[in-house]
C-alpha cells in the first residue's frame, strides 16, 4: 500500500500545501511498508480540496474505489481560510486530520476494520514523529 497525494488547491495556499504533503507523504509511505494489509488496494489517494467559498461548491467530496479496486480515493475539503492563516504545524495537522477522515470513510469502500486500524496506527506514529504534543491533541 502506498499513499499518494495531490490536490485541488487555491494558488494562494498551494506552496504551503505542497510543503506539508511533501513532508507527510514519504514518512507515511515508509511506515506503510512494514504493514501487511488484507486489502487488495495498492494505492491510498488523498486529494485535499483547499478552495475558497467562491469555488468550493464545484468540488464535492468524493470517496470511491477504482474500477479495478486497486485505488482508494478520497477528495476531502479542508477549510481554505483556516489553512491560509495557520502555521506550518497546524497545516500539517489539517492534512493528518483529512487522512484520518479518509480512514473513517473506508467502511463505505468495504475496507476491513483490521486494515482501518492499521491505517490509523501508521498515521498516529507518523504524526507523533512530526508534530509536538500540543498539535496532536485534536
Amino acid at each position: 500500500m502506498r499513499l499518494w497525494t495531490s490536490g485541488e488547491i487555491e494558488p494562494d495556499v498551494e506552496e504551503q500545501s505542497r510543503i506539508a504533503t511533501n513532508i507527510i507523504e514519504p514518512l507515511v509511505n515508509c511506515a506503510l511498508q512494514s504493514v501487511e494489509f488484507d486489502e487488495k488496494a495498492e494505492k491510498w489517494t488523498l486529494i485535499p480540496i483547499i478552495l475558497s467559498d467562491k469555488f468550493i461548491s464545484s468540488y464535492p467530496e468524493i470517496c470511491r474505489r477504482s474500477s479495478k479496486g486497486t485505488v482508494l480515493e478520497f477528495r476531502l475539503h479542508i477549510s481554505h481560510n483556516e489553512f491560509k492563516h495557520a502555521n506550518a504545524e497546524t497545516q500539517m495537522t489539517m492534512i493528518f486530520d483529512a487522512l484520518n477522515r479518509s480512514v473513517d470513510l473506508m467502511p463505505k469502500l468495504k475496507v476491513s476494520l483490521r486494515d482501518q486500524e492499521q491505517f490509523r496506527t501508521v498515521l498516529k506514529q507518523v504524526r507523533a514523529v512530526l508534530l509536538p504534543i500540543s498539535t496532536q491533541i485534536r
